[in-house]
């Protein structure tokens, strides 16, 4: 039985050459979903050819499968054949459209399964049809950008702890020379607990902002090297 996919994706605010690096080494499918785990085999080469050793969850179940890269064709296309423990095969074809504000990611899937009859390819597809749009939503989280209220709380948190230290040096000025060295640790704690609070508060919203920048660095190979 083949039953066949197509889906069109989301529209990601980076350019087109980094998503392409990005979804195109396998070995980030872990980031958005497509694989629990993947390996790619030492003894294949890079880009067209290379091949994976894989582990997913399809409707609950673990299933091990094999993954061979087909087409490389940067930063448009690229494609791979997933050959599933179960018999499984399954063909995917992967395409990216230079768009206003970023890239559209297209998903094309084709699967043969001759274990289960020809009736139940609705099912199938409406699985593989879920799975895909699974893909889209992790994707979309990975290259969302920051979130907005988080930086201004950041922001504020920072001038808060600007405004408490200029007061604590007036104070400390004021009442040293006393020896009043409770209110002066006092102070000084007040002020580490503030500044640990903005930093804390400004590496969460930096974090959405560091993924972006480090999604092109993690392809193993960049995309001018995939063709072979």
């Amino acid at each position: 039985m083949r039953t066949s996919v197509e889906l069109e994706g989301p529209i990601v605010e980076r350019p087109i050459e980094d998503v392409f690096a990005f979804i195109s080494n396998l070995e980030n499918s872990p980031r958005w979903g497509r694989a629990k785990k993947t390996v790619k085999d030492p003894d294949s080469p890079d880009g067209v050819g290379a091949r994976f050793r894989e582990e997913a969850r399809i409707l609950g179940e673990k299933v091990q499968h094999q993954t061979e890269i087909g087409t490389l064709n940067p930063p448009k296309e690229f494609s791979y054949t997933s050959h599933f423990e179960n018999g499984v095969i399954e063909r995917t074809r992967i395409t990216l459209a230079r768009v206003e504000g970023g890239a559209r990611i297209d998903f094309a899937a084709e699967v043969d399964i001759d274990q289960i009859p020809q009736v139940l390819a609705p099912f199938v597809s409406l699985v593989v049809e879920q799975r895909i749009a699974g893909f889209f939503r992790k994707l979309e989280q990975e290259f969302k950008p920051p979130d907005r209220s988080v930086v201004g709380a950041a922001i504020l948190i920072a001038v808060g702890v600007i405004l408490l230290a200029t007061a604590g040096l007036r104070y400390l000025i004021e009442v040293f020379p006393e020896g009043e060295w409770w209110t002066v640790l006092a102070l000084l704690a007040s002020s580490l607990v503030a500044a640990g609070a903005a930093g804390i508060t400004w590496k969460a919203s930096r974090r959405g902002s560091n993924k972006q920048e480090a999604v092109p660095g993690l392809a193993k190979y960049g995309p001018g090297e995939h063709v072979h």
